[in-house]
C-alpha cells in the first residue's frame, strides 16, 4: 500500500474549512522593504509544488526555504520584513491499519508491565518491611514511610 497517496480527513464534515489536525505549514509570505509603509517595495515569496518561488514585480525567481525563514525582520531598512504570513493545512499521512494494531498491542503489553512491576514492588516492600520488624515501608521513596 502506498501512504504517501493517502491522507486522513483536514477537515471535519459539518464544518468545511477546518483543520481537525492542527498542523498547518507556511505556504506564502508577503514582506516590504523600506524605511516606512509609504516608501519601499512589496514583493511575494510562494510556495508551489514544494519549491519557493519570489514574485517581485512582473520578475519570478526561484529562492530557497532558507531564504523565505530568514524573513522575521530584524534586517534593517534594506531587507525585507515579514508583513503578511499566509498558512494552510498540512495534510497528514495515513497512518496503515497494521501500524494502529501493532501500537495498541505494544501499549497494552507496557500497560501490563507497570501493573506487573508495580506489584512486585508492593511485594518487596511489605518483605522489607517484616525483615526489619517496624512494619513501616518506604514504598522505594527515601524519607517517604506508610507507618
Amino acid at each position: 500500500m502506498d501512504v504517501s497517496q493517502e491522507y486522513e480527513a483536514s477537515t471535519f464534515h459539518d464544518d468545511v474549512g477546518s483543520n481537525n489536525s492542527g498542523w498547518y505549514e507556511l505556504t506564502a509570505v508577503l514582506t516590504h522593504r523600506g524605511r516606512t509603509s509609504n516608501s519601499g517595495h512589496y514583493v511575494g515569496w510562494v510556495k508551489q509544488k514544494g519549491k519557493w518561488l519570489l514574485f517581485d514585480d512582473d520578475k519570478v525567481t526561484e529562492t530557497t526555504e532558507e531564504e523565505v525563514l530568514k524573513l522575521s525582520g530584524g534586517g534593517g531598512a534594506d531587507w525585507h520584513m515579514a508583513y503578511i504570513l499566509v498558512y494552510a493545512t498540512k495534510k497528514v499521512p495515513k497512518v496503515p491499519e497494521d501500524w494502529v494494531s501493532m501500537s495498541e498491542t505494544l501499549a497494552a503489553e507496557k500497560a501490563a508491565g507497570v501493573e506487573a512491576a508495580a506489584a512486585e514492588g508492593k511485594k518487596g516492600a511489605a518483605a522489607a518491611a517484616a525483615a526489619d520488624g517496624t512494619g513501616a515501608t518506604t514504598l522505594g521513596v527515601p524519607g517517604l514511610s506508610t507507618a
